[in-house]
């Protein structure tokens, strides 16, 4: 027997257009386009934390600077800070990534059609699709994806793998296809709590901004007395319109009583923050990025970095992954995000080669420093490190030695330390002079992997008081005199 399917139009109260199709034989409605809105939809567009936390997101995505490479590799065919669309078919890649991260935090997915050439086959256009119109498909028996469904105006359409740029979030409780749990769905609860106290507070000025009561009567009045007060209370709470409007009862017969809050009971800002804040970790932003005021400016600029660290660079190294995988390398070309070219991270990075000089001048072992300080270095780094100080301390020790030697030695027969000009204290020495020419101070900083400890301190020590060239002379010809 052949089920009997009845296709039907209906409008949503938000004026969306809807498809419903009804099978006799299971009794059931399925939409074929224009559901209702998901939670998801409705608090993204009414709730303004969890808007504008998307938004963020989406926005530093695009801002993200990027080359593309070609054949070759070594030098970029386009760069985001001069884009020329050389491939053709990316017009507008910022408009491409902020779409790509909105999708995948509201939907955890997202879907770009390949628009090709019918001739050459070569890509035209990169399409963006809504992901509930798309249906991917799979053999039943090996799992494997065999493409996509799209569902336009009531008629689907199938377009194979290759035909459709796919990125899903990852989801450990499911084996392949979108998935079901993603960012701004962890965020719907506290979204629904914000959106229900929006509403409670918009009918709360609807019905004139009166809080609601029970109005009691002594026995049982008459019928036109009773439709009188139905009419009037109804009135008074049906608008602010209604609001001033009067009427005179028998007090002795008629009583009001209030039940429930009014906004006074909403005084406790705690609820709405916590939410806020709930959002907020759901998306993987900081607070402080959603609401600047919440922070000073040395939080806000911490919470700035871990920002793009935690949330936006893993985003898009995901985007660039999936993009190369299935359409940059099959064209032979790669795309790449540059986030260390941003201005934050240069200023992270001065603010940390200024700390590592301090930490060194004060004595502190390079590699020592280099670890308090958080720098990344490879096996290969390390050890060439590793290597520099184990020649660094026998430097030092034969450097120590000659100095020892030399201190026991008439002025006569001692060799001046300034004579020999290759050499650490050359050109630490060449530096003061200059400083000096320039009107500064001709104790200047000054690094230097060889020179002891000691012997760096009471150099350093002695130049702070000496005021001319030849001073600075007799200070490296014996650093240690009059040094404590």
């Amino acid at each position: 027997m052949t089920n009997k399917l009845h296709l039907i139009d209906t409008y949503h109260k938000d004026g969306i257009k809807s498809s419903l199709l009804w099978d006799e034989e299971t009794d059931a409605w399925t939409y074929t386009s224009g559901g209702p809105k998901t939670d998801v939809q409705r608090y993204f567009q009414g709730i303004p934390t969890i808007f504008r936390g998307v938004g963020k997101i989406a926005q530093a995505v695009g801002s993200m600077p990027f080359n593309i490479y070609g054949k070759s590799g070594d030098e970029p065919i386009d760069t985001s800070d001069d884009y020329e669309n050389k491939l053709g078919w990316l017009p507008n890649p910022r408009v491409t990534f902020e779409l790509a991260s909105k999708s995948l935090d509201l939907m955890g997915m997202a879907y770009f059609l390949l628009m090709k050439q019918e001739r050459s086959g070569a890509v035209a256009e990169l399409r963006y699709v809504v992901p509930k119109t798309i249906d991917p498909k799979f053999d039943e028996k090996t799992g494997k994806l065999l493409g996509f469904g799209r569902t336009v105006n009531n008629k689907e359409k199938f377009y194979t793998p290759e035909q459709m740029l796919y990125m899903w979030l990852s989801d450990p409780y499911k084996e392949q296809g979108p998935p079901d749990a993603f960012p701004a769905k962890a965020a719907v609860r506290a979204a629904g709590v914000l959106a229900n106290l929006d509403d409670f507070i918009a009918v709360y000025f609807e019905r004139g901004a009166v809080r609601p009561m029970v109005v009691t009567a002594k026995g049982m009045p008459l019928k036109d007395e009773r439709d009188r007060m139905e009419k009037f209370f109804t009135q008074l709470l049906g608008g602010i319109k209604n609001a001033m409007r009067w009427n005179v009862f028998n007090a002795d017969t008629v009583s009001m009583e209030q039940v429930g809050d009014g906004l006074s009971e909403l005084r406790d800002v705690e609820l709405t923050t916590q939410r806020r804040e709930d959002i907020a970790v759901a998306l993987g932003i900081p607070y402080t990025i959603l609401y600047p005021e919440a922070a000073n400016f040395a939080t806000a600029k911490q919470d700035k970095l871990t920002f793009y660290e935690d949330t936006i660079e893993p985003r898009c190294k995901y985007i660039s992954e999936v993009m190369n995988e299935q359409l940059f390398k099959p064209l032979n070309y790669r795309l790449e995000f540059s986030p260390e070219t941003l201005d934050i991270y240069q200023e992270d990075e001065a603010e940390r080669s200024d700390s590592l000089a301090n930490l060194v001048n004060a004595g502190t072992p390079l590699l020592l420093a280099m670890d308090l300080l958080g720098f990344e270095l490879t096996d290969e780094q390390r050890k060439e490190l590793e290597d520099a100080a184990k020649k660094k301390e026998e430097n030092a020790e034969q450097i120590s030695n000659r100095f020892n030697q030399g201190g026991n030695q008439s002025d006569n027969e001692r060799i001046p330390i300034t004579r020999q000009k290759d050499d650490e204290m050359g050109k630490w020495l060449r530096k003061s002079v200059n400083s000096l020419k320039r009107g500064k101070s001709a104790d200047v900083p000054f690094m230097s992997e060889i020179i002891p400890a000691s012997l760096h301190g009471a150099i350093a020590g002695a130049l702070s008081s000496v005021t001319d060239t030849a001073g600075i002379a007799d200070v490296f010809d014996d650093a240690f005199i009059g040094y404590p």
